[in-house]
């Protein structure tokens, strides 16, 4: 019997996050909230969900709980435009006007504040190795920064503090302006550093960039506007949801093209046909197999991508604004679920002088063992002790008996050798 399965994190224009079974379509869990702004939905490690309705707070909730916590405070300095968590759970990166901030989520340090874009940040994306940062802008720009050197430029940097040795710390890894506006959405690849990144505009294009090199490899032009993006595993096939509703795909493995290609010449038609408005969302299942997408048509369907037939149908009560995909236990919303992840409340500004620290992730268990009360200290010491006598008890019994084996083997292969002796 399968103890985990996949399921969808959904939010619209109406209210509440609601948790869908993705295999069968019930309703798992409802997390009690505002509308959640665009772009503005994560799940935390799989302890926490993350979400931001209008204003600069960002709200989190416990997996196995509707309400939010009020402890933890997580103000930003600014309207939310939209955030992203690192894969390993680290840091988040958030977007305010066109700036870029970035936190460390279990001590609530705001390590790095840069801007790059003229204009609102959009979207942003992080690598699968959580080393670099992606984000687009309304002003067409898009910006791969590298972790390692934004939360390092506020810091020494060879013994020397801020100078033209970090400056450049704070520009970015590469900057792409092929697009004339808006971006509406980014994907990054799986292959780290290395990988691929797809990207799609209000221009009508979506273009492929290599990160290793920062050379584009291809530009697709479509006849509507593209919406949102999502690639397979193997990084082969692509999927553009579109303002008229439709998802239209193509392969990567098509014969060679040029750099600029028309998607009416890219082959054969692929097309997923059923929303009736603008595709809001999109993302794949754990599997491959399945390809969900979200509408202003308040609907969320789920799609067989190998004959591209929809096989169910949610219905939401407004349009849809954040799809997430995340497997879960079965019983992720029991009362004996207990968040792994620490979060604490965010740092409202940059310490300019700060003491000089490394701060060192360690996981709950391992934390909550090594806090343990000074009771619990004298009672673990009283154990190991009793242990301690006990191994020496053990040790000295052993030594008695190896000695009185060996002495007694002598004494018998002495009077062995006398009899021989005498006969």
């Amino acid at each position: 019997m399968n103890t985990v399965t996949d399921t969808i994190f959904a939010s619209d224009t109406f209210s509440n996050i609601t948790v869908w079974d993705l295999k069968c379509g019930t309703s798992l869990m409802n997390y009690k909230s505002g509308i959640i702004n665009y772009r503005c939905l994560e799940v935390l490690q799989n302890d926490y969900v993350l979400g931001v309705e209008k204003g600069p707070l960002i709200y989190a909730w416990p997996l196995n709980s509707q309400e939010k916590i009020q402890e933890i405070r997580m103000v930003c300095p600014g309207l939310i435009n939209c955030f992203a968590v690192s894969l390993d759970g680290l840091y988040i990166a958030v977007s305010i006007e066109n700036k870029l901030l970035i936190w460390q989520i279990s001590t609530g340090k705001l390590l790095s504040t840069v801007s790059g874009h003229y204009q609102s940040i959009t979207v942003i994306r992080w690598t699968r190795d959580s080393s670099d940062i992606v984000t687009g802008g309304e002003d067409g720009l898009i910006c791969v920064w590298k972790l390692s050197h934004l939360i390092s430029s506020n810091y020494m940097y060879m013994g020397i503090k801020s100078s033209d040795s970090t400056k450049s710390q704070t520009e970015a890894r590469y900057t792409f302006s092929d697009h004339s506006i808006k971006i509406t959405d980014l994907f990054v690849g799986r292959g780290g550093q290395r990988t691929r990144l797809f990207t799609a505009s209000v221009d009508k294009t979506c273009k492929v960039y290599d990160l290793a090199t920062g050379n584009q490899l291809l530009s697709i032009v479509f006849d509507v506007r593209p919406t949102c993006i999502v690639v397979d595993v193997p990084e082969i096939n692509v999927f553009i949801g579109t303002t008229e509703g439709t998802i239209k795909t193509f392969s990567l493995l098509d014969p060679p093209r040029s750099l600029n290609q028309h998607f009416d010449d890219c082959g054969v038609d692929c097309t997923f046909k059923g929303h009736t408005k603008s595709v809001t969302c999109l993302s794949m299942s754990t599997d491959e197999c399945m390809l969900i997408s979200g509408s202003a048509d308040e609907t969320i369907k789920v799609w067989y991508i190998h004959n591209r037939q929809c096989v169910r149908t949610i219905r939401m009560r407004g349009s849809i604004t954040n799809l997430v995909i995340k497997t879960l236990s079965k019983q992720f919303n029991s009362y004996q679920f207990q968040p792994k992840s620490i979060l604490k409340s965010f740092q409202k500004r940059y310490d300019e002088n700060p003491i000089e620290t490394i701060d060192i992730f360690c996981p709950v268990d391992n934390y909550s063992s090594c806090s343990s009360d000074e009771d619990n200290s004298e009672n673990e010491v009283a154990v190991l002790s009793k242990k301690l006598e006990e191994m020496k008890q053990i040790n000295r019994e052993l030594f008695y008996f190896a000695k009185e084996q060996i002495l007694n083997n002598n004494i018998m292969n002495a009077h062995k050798s006398n009899k021989v002796k005498n006969k």
